[in-house]
C-alpha cells in the first residue's frame, strides 16, 4: 500500500484526522478491574511546528460497560487534550509515531438512577504507525492510554482507559520529502 509513496515534512502542515476502534477501562473506585470494551471515537487537529513534531488538539469519547453489571451501568470518559505528535522517522513513507497530551475531561456515569458527571484532569499517551499513501493523506494504527481524575474529595473518581484502533488524516501544507533511492 505504501510502497512508492511519499511522507512529508510536518513544518507548516495542518491536518484534520481521527480514529475509531476498541476501548477498555479500569475504574478503581467501582472496585472493578476491567469492563466489557466498547467502540470509541476520536477527532483531532494537528499543526506542524517542526520536521518531526506537531501540536495536537484532540477530543475522545470512550464509552465502556462495567463487567457483570446491568446494561444501564456505563462509564464514559470524554477527554479534551493538547499535546505533541512526533513522527520518529519522517523521511520514510511509513513512520512510527508517539503522542502525549494533557487537558481536561468529563467522567460520566450512567446508571438506572440517572447520569452523574464530574470534571477531571486528563492525560494521554500512545504509540502507533502512520503510512502516507500521498503527502496529503495518511492512514495507520494507534494505541493510547488515557487517565482522568476528578479533584480530591469524597466523590473523587478516576479512570484509566486503553484504546486501540485505526486512524486517518487529511493534510494541507508542508513540504514533500522525495523518496529515498532504492538500492538494488
Amino acid at each position: 500500500l505504501c510502497g512508492g509513496l511519499f511522507a512529508a515534512d510536518a513544518t507548516d502542515r495542518f491536518a484534520i484526522g481521527g480514529a475509531g476502534g476498541w476501548g477498555d477501562l479500569r475504574a478503581p473506585k467501582e472496585d472493578r478491574m476491567s469492563t466489557q470494551g466498547d467502540l470509541f471515537g476520536s477527532g483531532w487537529i494537528r499543526i506542524g511546528v517542526s520536521r518531526r513534531n506537531e501540536f495536537i488538539l484532540s477530543y475522545d469519547s470512550i464509552q465502556l460497560k462495567v463487567k457483570n453489571d446491568s446494561e444501564a451501568n456505563r462509564k464514559r470518559i470524554r477527554p479534551l487534550t493538547a499535546g505533541l505528535w512526533t513522527s520518529l522517522l519522517p523521511e520514510y513513507r511509513v513512520t512510527p509515531v508517539v503522542t502525549v497530551g494533557v487537558g481536561v475531561a468529563t467522567l460520566n456515569g450512567m446508571d438506572p438512577q440517572g447520569n452523574a458527571s464530574q470534571p477531571a484532569l486528563a492525560a494521554q499517551g500512545g504509540v502507533g504507525v502512520e503510512c502516507f499513501p500521498t503527502s496529503a493523506f495518511s492512514v495507520g494504527a494507534l494505541a493510547r492510554i488515557h487517565y482522568a481524575a476528578s479533584p480530591p474529595g469524597e466523590d473523587r473518581s478516576e479512570a484509566t482507559a486503553i484504546t486501540w484502533g485505526l486512524m486517518a488524516n487529511l493534510m494541507w501544507g508542508g513540504e514533500e520529502i522525495p523518496p529515498r533511492p532504492v538500492v538494488v
